[in-house]
């Protein structure tokens, strides 16, 4: 049996976390961003993580806590 909130976890920091990553290596992920107006993406699971995704300038940033 899988534990959902572990899952949440994992999806959260794991795989999300790593759009930081991809902004950053690959420059056809940075050019999509680029020249756009920021947005921010606050993303929180009931009784689980919480953050928030920054995407500005080409470049992603994760955060703790959903704003």
């Amino acid at each position: 049996m899988t534990d959902s909130k572990t899952l949440a976890y994992i999806n959260m920091y794991a795989v999300l976390g790593t759009l930081e990553n991809l902004c950053e290596l690959d420059e056809n992920a940075r050019a999509l961003l680029k020249n756009k107006k920021p947005v921010s993406i606050g993303l929180e699971v009931k009784d689980g993580p919480a953050a928030t995704l920054m995407f500005k300038n080409g470049y992603c940033r994760m955060e703790d806590g959903c704003r």
